[in-house]
């Protein structure tokens, strides 16, 4: 079952004017058409709703009880009608595609300031892991070092034994060099 008149719409879209039917039952044009045969339609009256040459709609208006219930004075009126809805329509249309864009920024805000959170995270833990690693390089440093120094100092503690008293006093010299570095090292 039709429940629109297609040949009536369709051609009220491809002329972009309105059409007033005396009695669509006795129009040789629309009479034809399923949604007419199966109803009783008399009047009718179908006008496009238009702004700015862009089609935005079909107004469609019957009557089944009545021929010539549409005039062209009701199509003036209608016609004015029909202007101030098209730009109401626009208006809404601006209005949902305004909504849309805000709606997108705020997304887009929002999904900057959750970039920026997560790159302030892996900044942090990048830091932690560089002073981790600075301070175990520091503790491999420092302890090979000192084990260094510890046993460069045993070995002149050796030394200084077999040696005579002036060249004793020298490896104290060192010796005191050595014990002086160990302590800069801690």
């Amino acid at each position: 079952q039709t429940f629109i008149p297609i040949s009536i719409i369709n051609y009220v879209m491809r002329t972009s004017r309105p059409l007033i039917l005396d009695n669509a039952l006795n129009s040789n044009t629309f009479s034809a058409d399923p949604y007419v045969q199966t109803r009783p339609v008399l009047s009718v009256f179908c006008c496009p709703i238009v702004n700015k040459n862009t089609p935005m709609g079909i107004l469609y208006l019957e009557h089944d009880l009545m021929e010539k219930a549409f005039t062209e004075k009701q199509l003036e009126i209608i016609d004015i009608l029909l202007s101030q809805v098209a730009v109401s329509i626009e208006k809404s249309s601006l209005h949902e595609h305004l909504n849309r864009e805000r709606e997108e920024k705020d997304a887009a805000r929002t999904e900057v300031d959750l970039q920026k959170h997560l790159l302030k995270n892996i900044s942090a833990e990048l830091a932690m892991v560089e002073e981790r690693e600075r301070k175990d390089i520091a503790d491999d440093l420092h302890d090979s070092v000192t084990q260094n120094l510890a046993l460069g100092l045993l070995q002149l503690k050796k030394l200084a034994v077999k040696l005579n008293e002036n060249e004793k006093q020298q490896i104290g010299f060192i010796n005191d060099q050595l014990k002086q570095a160990a302590d800069q090292v801690r």
